[in-house]
């Protein structure tokens, strides 16, 4: 019964695409996710997987004037539009095609990450 269950786990993995892996850590390259992320801070991104990017997940993006870390705010035919949350800084970037997205913020494995960053959404 277990041989069954981790073929039947392998499959459904196989059929959901190839799992993301990490990528280098970037630095944000401007105020636009203020005060959530803040311009210099260094973060991890992994690849997408399969089904992303989703609407609201923050990824780095190939963007007019460079690399961009925006949230994905919606999904068009012509591409992701991505906006910052730093309304003063708006550097919206869209429609951005999938090819251009790098990847996925990834806060994985981070405790501290995650509480910092939920204390500054809560913040907000």
């Amino acid at each position: 019964m277990g041989l069954v269950a981790m073929i039947i786990g392998e499959l459904l993995a196989w059929l959901d695409g190839p799992p993301s892996r990490p990528l280098p850590p970037t630095h944000v390259p401007g105020d636009a996710m203020a005060p959530i992320l803040e311009r210099g801070q260094r973060v991890r991104v992994r690849t997408l997987t399969r089904d992303e990017p989703l609407v609201g997940q923050i990824v780095v993006g190939r963007g007019p004037d460079g690399t961009v870390v925006q949230r994905v705010t919606a999904d068009t035919i012509d591409g992701f539009i991505l906006a910052g949350d730093n309304r003063s800084a708006r550097e919206d970037a869209g429609p951005v095609p999938r090819d251009d997205i790098i990847g996925v913020l990834d806060l994985r494995g981070s405790r501290a990450g995650w509480r910092e960053l939920g204390r500054k959404i809560r913040a907000r």
